[in-house]
């Protein structure tokens, strides 16, 4: 399932590793910046289209009534539109991603409505998880990640291996402020690219 990633730049003697799922990110999914490496990598679960899931549910359980009483020419019907939403939750996962590079955090999700937001290490002011009921169930957690603005923040919700993404993003945030020093602020650059 995963691979224990060395992890450099902490200032400690001893290597850290942290455990994370493999690193095969589809480049239609992040736009690299040079230089830039993936530190963890997540996918949000299904919960997050549970909506498009409720109503491919719905659409099976009344396409088996629709059989049991006969109406077959609307049951082909009822299970394309079960096909299609559900299979539009499927690929829409498949298509969003959580990542945790050495220079920013980037969140890509949707299929048809994609939209991506992402936050500069340096940048960040706070970093705090959470969990509902329902993430406790299904073991997966939210991350937020909020900048020193304050402007922007990207919130990850609904994926396994929260614990270990918001690991990674503090343990990130120690190596630029060694390198750059607490308290300094970065210049923020502007990029177009997610326009």
């Amino acid at each position: 399932m995963g691979i224990n990633q060395p992890y450099e730049g902490m200032g400690v003697q001893e290597q850290q590793t942290v455990q994370t799922e493999s690193h095969n990110v589809p480049a239609d999914q992040i736009d690299l910046l040079d230089g830039e490496t993936i530190i963890e990598s997540a996918q949000p679960s299904l919960w997050n289209w549970w909506k498009w899931m409720a109503v491919a549910f719905g659409a099976v359980l009344f396409g088996i009534e629709a059989v049991s009483v006969g109406e077959l020419s609307t049951t082909g019907v009822v299970f394309g539109i079960a096909v299609a939403t559900g299979g539009y939750a499927y690929f829409a996962r498949q298509q969003s991603r959580y990542v945790v590079t050495d220079q920013r955090v980037v969140k890509n999700v949707g299929l048809v409505r994609r939209g991506s937001s992402d936050v500069r290490i340096a940048d960040i002011r706070s970093v705090s998880t959470s969990r509902s009921i329902r993430q406790r169930l299904a073991l997966t957690g939210t991350v937020e990640v909020v900048s020193v603005g304050g402007d922007s923040a990207v919130t990850m919700q609904n994926f396994r291996g929260y614990n270990d993404v918001a690991r990674a993003i503090r343990m990130q945030q120690q190596t630029v402020e060694q390198q750059v020093g607490p308290g300094d602020v970065s210049v923020t650059v502007e990029d177009d690219r997610y326009e």
